[in-house]
């Protein structure tokens, strides 16, 4: 009987084949589990070694891309290397054997320039500085075979900006020495002297490399060192041979130097030249508004002075250290508020940085400026402590005659203080009258002596009585200073010439059509000589022009009362007062004008509040008589 064949699989799938047999062999040896265990096996492993080639493309992908990264770090750092290189320097071999390799001297060369950059004094960026290297100083010291750090030379040597110095020092036949820095391909300049000069010889050198590098910055160096003459050259070499983007800097360097040795109207061309070339320039524009300032021309002052804030966050914004902008915004609107009259935004603007500190040198006019802000606002005595606090200390440029110019500043600022208290005595030895004229012997501080102190010394003597020295005073004043024309209208006022003072006040009214000064001062005068009528006119129009200005608003009151209309001067006072809130005159008047009003209670809590604050030993008088209930 035949056979009968075994039925044919369902899959010829080796996997297919093992799970029919395992089902039907309950064995746990079984060929079949056996061969299933192994295929479990093999994928396992199969997994594993796919999922640890996909790591080890992750990794060198990722190592390539760390590789790219910081060769194009290298690339892009090498391209935009502005800095500084010395090589080492080339010596006699002795040298070496005493420690003064060529690394060894490229390094003191190194330190001086680094030492020399620390001392320069200039607010500006060193961004906006052409072939600045900043801070980058380095001595190159080359490296054998091939390494990283040689990769990264060559880039920068390749794709750099970096300026290149090198030297060379030589002991002579007569036993003296030379040394010799070279910048880039250029020729160097050899400075010689005895076998013990070296340091004094390197050091000349680094000068040397400084003003062939940043001729800028070296003549802000040598004007802090009070070497004003080598200053002046090095800028005027600058401004005929360098590059355009450095004229005007140049220039308003020059502007300055000069302004301080020479005077406020040797200085003029310079910065008026430094403006032509760029009307938004900082320094120039700060250095015309100072010297205008200086030589009593107060509308042009206040016209720069209104211009800096945008000279400065312009298209200059990044030309100067970004806190200097800061204070150097707030100066000029502080000394534009002062100008037209705003005491309080002057001293809000001013008061920040006083207190900071940051921006006070002993050869600034600011502090005693800031100061003035109180002074000012009818507050000697809190314009005196704050003069007080103060640390003054030495000239920050080192120039003999910056000291001078702002001692005189000074004493005509202290002057004003004491004629606030109608101190007469105090004003005359605050501005050191009758001081020889050798006390002034710079032009700066001659011209500074007579727009800030002659004003205030000839008030002083007229309200003496000593109207001949006043006049002689006032006479050698300039007729285009503005506050000096105030004090020429002012002394004639006081010995009653009305007419003379009229056209004083006229003058200085055309001189300075934007300030309110010389109407206010007007109205006092006219408030004395007994006329209501003409003080009220002239405070109209010295409101109009300052309109946050406290005096006209007070004279306008005071006139008012006089005319017996009590309910306009108090309107005047409390308007006043809004300006001017410490001013005890004011608070004074004002309760007087209450008190006729009917409003004794008010009144008193004025005259309470007058109490309290600065008065003239005649205005405290009239106050004691009136709270005693006196009329």
């Amino acid at each position: 009987m035949a056979r009968t064949p075994p039925p044919l699989p369902d899959s010829f799938d080796p996997l297919e084949m093992a799970l029919d047999a395992e089902r039907g062999d309950p064995a746990p040896d079984s060929p079949a589990r056996v061969l299933m265990k192994e295929q479990t096996r093999l994928v396992r492993l199969q997994i594993a070694s796919e999922r640890a080639g996909v790591a080890l493309k992750a990794a060198t992908g990722l190592a390539g891309l760390v590789v790219a990264l910081a060769l194009g770090s290298m690339v892009w750092s090498a391209a935009h290397d502005h800095g500084m290189v010395i090589a080492a320097f080339q010596a006699p071999p002795d040298f070496a054997r005493r420690g003064l390799s060529g690394d060894a001297l490229a390094s003191k060369l190194q330190d001086n320039l680094a030492l020399m950059q620390s001392q320069t004094g200039s607010g500006r960026a060193p961004s906006s500085i052409a072939n600045n290297w900043g801070d980058n100083i380095k001595v190159d010291i080359p490296s054998t075979g091939v390494s990283i750090g040689e990769i990264n030379r060559y880039l920068r040597d390749w794709l750099g900006h970096q300026t290149r110095v090198s030297g060379l020092v030589e002991m002579l036949d007569d036993g003296s020495l030379a040394v010799t820095a070279r910048v880039g391909g250029h020729p160097g300049q050899r400075f010689t002297g005895p076998a013990g000069s070296l340091e004094d010889l390197i050091q000349k050198a680094a000068e040397k490399v400084y003003e062939d590098t940043q001729p800028y910055r070296y003549g802000i160096w040598l004007r802090g060192r009070g070497r004003v003459e080598e200053a002046k050259t090095v800028f005027r070499a600058l401004i005929k041979t360098g590059p355009a983007s450095e004229r005007p800097w140049a220039l308003a360097a020059l502007s300055n130097t000069i302004t301080w040795t020479e005077g406020p109207e040797a200085g003029r061309p310079a910065a008026v030249a430094a403006l032509a070339l760029d009307p938004f320039n900082p320094p120039a524009n700060g250095n015309l508004a100072v010297l205008e300032m200086a030589e009593g021309h107060d509308e042009a002052a206040l016209a720069l002075f209104r211009r800096q804030p945008g000279s400065m966050q312009g298209a200059h914004a990044g030309d100067l250290q970004p806190s200097l902008v800061v204070i150097r915004v707030a100066v000029a609107r502080a000394q534009a508020a002062q100008l037209v009259g705003d005491c309080l935004a002057s001293q809000a603007l001013f008061l920040p940085q006083l207190k900071s500190g940051a921006y006070i040198s002993g050869a600034s006019e600011y502090p005693i400026d800031a100061v003035r802000s109180f002074s000012a606002c009818h507050e000697p005595t809190a314009a005196q402590n704050q003069w007080d606090a103060i640390d003054k200390g030495p000239p920050a440029s080192g120039l003999n005659s910056s000291l001078q110019a702002r001692d005189a500043i000074i004493a005509g600022r202290l002057g004003q203080i004491a004629l606030e208290r109608q101190d007469w005595p105090a004003v005359l030895a605050a501005t050191r009258y009758g001081a020889p004229p050798a006390d002034w012997s710079v032009p700066s501080a001659r011209v500074q002596a007579t727009t800030f102190q002659a004003p205030v010394n000839a008030i002083a003597l007229a309200r003496m009585g000593r109207f001949d020295e006043a006049s002689a005073v006032i006479q050698a004043t300039p007729r285009d200073c503005y506050p000096c024309l105030i004090a020429r209208a002012e002394v004639a006022s006081l010995k009653g010439d009305r007419a003379q003072a009229d056209r004083w006040f006229a003058l200085a009214v055309r001189q300075g059509p934007s300030l309110p000064f010389a109407e206010a001062v007007q109205a006092r005068a006219r408030l004395r000589g007994g006329d209501p009528a003409g003080a009220i006119a002239a405070a109209r129009a010295a409101a109009v022009k300052g309109p946050r200005f406290a005096d006209p608003l007070e004279y306008w009151g005071e006139a008012l009362l006089r005319q017996g209309d009590a309910k306009g001067a108090e309107a005047k006072f409390r308007q006043a007062n809004v300006f001017a809130p410490r001013w005890g005159a004011n608070h004074l008047h004002w309760g007087e004008a209450l008190m006729r009003l009917g409003r004794a209670d008010e009144a008193r809590a004025q005259w309470l509040t007058a109490q309290t604050l600065d008065l003239t030993s005649g205005e405290r008088a009239w106050l004691d008589h009136l709270l005693k209930g006196g009329r």
